[in-house]
């Protein structure tokens, strides 16, 4: 796997989710020969894998938390990309880990706040995001984060807004 390109790499990891481990032993053999490719600095391999994990632990609801917390840092990352694109697929994986780890964001709740020369899919997005992380701890900042999107120049943005709020 080493010796491939990203690419490659995340086409065997796609490849391997039709595998199945005849044991344990050889499912944490397998997960172990894996664990390096949560930490990628490819996105679309981070991602690969942690699917692969999420796909082939099932039985196992702590290796599953632990893959997730672990490729959490690289998602932020891509949050925060340049490309508007790879951040948008980012913040969709988010999304996405969320609904197993409700919390596991929480304490990154001002990543998700919007910038103003975003455009409006990343905006809806973040959004829905925030109104996911929001807490007895966070609710004021989150409010006042919500509040001043009412006043965008886009009503559907702005409708969201409402709400979300």
């Amino acid at each position: 796997m080493k010796d491939l390109d990203s690419w490659a790499q995340s086409e065997v990891l796609t490849f391997l989710l039709r595998y199945r481990p005849r044991s344990d032993d050889e499912l944490f053999d397998i997960l172990s020969l894996l664990d390096a490719f949560l930490q990628s600095a490819h996105a679309h391999v981070a991602v690969a894998t942690l699917r692969l994990f999420l796909h082939l632990a099932s039985a196992h609801p702590a290796v599953q938390a632990d893959a997730l917390l672990r490729t959490s840092a690289p998602l932020l990352a891509t949050c925060g990309a340049g490309s508007r694109e790879l951040r948008f697929a980012g913040l969709c994986h988010v999304q996405q880990v969320m609904r197993s780890q409700p919390g596991l964001f929480g304490t990154h709740y001002k990543r998700f706040f919007c910038g103003y020369s975003e455009p409006s899919y990343i905006k809806f997005r973040k959004m829905e995001i925030l109104v996911e992380l929001v807490n007895d701890e966070n609710v004021a900042l989150v409010l006042e984060e919500l509040r001043s999107y009412c006043t965008d120049v886009s009503p559907e943005l702005a409708q969201a807004a409402i709400a979300a709020i």
